[in-house]
């Protein structure tokens, strides 16, 4: 089985992949003991090239400024057959692996045509937490050195717009085994790692680390200026992706639980 994890960058998705990789998932090649607590990210160096090359992009373009998608026509026959060797590759050597890279969001649509039987874990964090990852000192440096003086407080939350609404593509289309992970949830509450779990069919090694929880619940001026400057411009609408994550993640909770109840009765009957 083949495990796809993605979402918005700084959302948690990273992990998520640390969670699947300590479970016997292999996620990729990384430095004994290591987690995402120090810095290793958790993703396959083959396939973020991979999608580098399908966005048209070098891994030196800073993350916020990617944003369009790829979609399999537009893929040549030459990174089509590398999408299909790396796949065969890991097919036989592992009998469970995956990846884990945001901009998957942006290129699952030439992905599925390769990957055959696989399930995708989208994971999705409240937006003013992003906004205010990327508002702390050298975060806000890296952006403005490449973008102008209010870069910083202006591209969070459309890039967030953006991925997140190919989250819910994604999570709603009926052609892929999707689960939609709430960070914040997953967090604080046992109630995602049990829905994890049970998505993944195996038990999970817990890799949560409060400690590294940050920018909660930073609601300042000028995130809610400029989530109702981009809404009034029709850049981007922050509040309407934001209710339909929820909305859809309460969906999937409620199937679940109901599909919890229902095993647990035929157990009882048993």
């Amino acid at each position: 089985m083949i495990y796809v994890v993605t979402g918005m960058h700084k959302s948690g998705t990273s992990m998520v992949s640390s969670m699947l990789h300590a479970s016997g998932i292999h996620m990729g090649e990384f430095p004994q003991g290591s987690d995402y607590s120090n810095d290793v990210k958790h993703e396959r160096r083959e396939t973020n090239k991979l999608n580098e090359n399908l966005l048209g992009i070098g891994d030196r373009l800073f993350s916020l400024h990617v944003r369009r998608g790829a979609s399999w026509c537009d893929v040549n026959e030459e990174i089509r057959s590398a999408l299909d060797s790396e796949v065969d590759k890991n097919n036989s050597n592992f009998a469970h692996w995956g990846f884990k890279d945001p901009r998957t969001c942006l290129t699952y649509s030439c992905w599925k045509e390769v990957l055959g039987n696989h399930k995708v874990v989208l994971v999705y964090r409240p937006p003013w937490q992003v906004w205010s990852h990327y508002q702390i000192r050298g975060w806000r440096e890296k952006i403005e050195e490449r973008n102008h003086l209010l870069a910083s407080l202006w591209l969070p939350t459309i890039t967030w717009c953006r991925y997140n609404e190919k989250v819910l593509q994604l999570a709603g289309h009926g052609d892929a085994s999707a689960i939609l992970i709430s960070f914040s949830s997953l967090m604080k509450s046992g109630l995602e790692t049990r829905r994890l779990s049970s998505f993944l069919g195996r038990e999970l090694v817990d890799q949560r680390n409060p400690n590294l929880y940050r920018h909660r619940d930073r609601r300042g001026v000028y995130y809610t200026i400029v989530k109702h400057l981009q809404a009034a411009l029709g850049i981007c609408d922050v509040d309407r992706v934001w209710r339909r994550l929820l909305h859809l993640r309460d969906l999937q909770v409620q199937q679940w639980n109901e599909e919890d109840r229902a095993a647990e009765r035929r157990v009882d009957t048993s």
